[in-house]
């Protein structure tokens, strides 16, 4: 299972004038410090966007950091006949910048290789592993904040006979702590989440 948060400010940012903005600057930053950016617009077109001091640090961050999609292509070149699926290459083209990793997927990922008997496929897993780390892909943690949402999802989600796993819990809750859509081919394991966007990149 690979699984990808994508930060996805738009989903959810409302509209404003600059003229309603001055009478209310004090209520959108406070908005915009819960993590809900305010598109500042004149003569109806957008001009500026108010954000958290966070989430302008991590497009801060972005920037500087380096491309995997780079690294992808020159991986892609390589493989003698497995052919990565294209419509999800073209979806993390599409979104790489804002594209990330998780601390539980990174685990799963290490564990079921290292499980791996040594020869040729673990030697090319990890490598392409490795190569996404060195080359940008961020893993967001499972900090605080995602555990105070993962204890609450558990607790609502075991009060309705609904025991999802520990993992995909925290997988969720740390797109939620980020106002983030995760990206999965699990649907199934992931929709009984409330409040939790997916978007399946092997889907059209």
């Amino acid at each position: 299972m690979v699984t990808i948060v994508t930060i996805n400010w738009n989903a959810g940012m409302r509209d404003t004038t600059i003229r309603e903005a001055k009478s209310s600057l004090t209520s959108l930053i406070h908005a915009a410090e819960k993590g809900e950016p305010m598109r500042l617009t004149r003569h109806g077109k957008p001009v500026a966007v108010i954000v958290s001091i966070r989430q302008f640090q991590e497009l801060t961050a972005r920037r500087e950091r380096k491309d995997p999609w780079e690294f992808l292509k020159r991986w892609r070149a390589q493989l003698p006949k497995q052919e990565p699926n294209p419509k999800v290459l073209s979806k993390f083209e599409q979104h790489r910048f804002v594209s990330h990793g998780c601390a539980p997927v990174l685990h799963e990922l290490r564990y079921g290789t290292a499980r791996l008997p040594p020869g040729k496929r673990r030697h090319r897993l990890t490598e392409f592993l490795d190569g996404l780390l060195e080359e940008g892909l961020e893993i967001l943690p499972y900090d605080a904040q995602a555990a105070e949402i993962h204890a609450d999802l558990r607790a609502r989600l075991t009060a309705k006979d609904i025991a999802p796993t520990y993992v995909d819990g925290q997988i969720a809750a740390i797109a939620l702590s980020r106002d983030a859509t995760l990206a999965t081919r699990n649907v199934d394991d992931f929709k009984i989440f409330p409040g939790l966007r997916i978007d399946n990149w092997f889907k059209p």
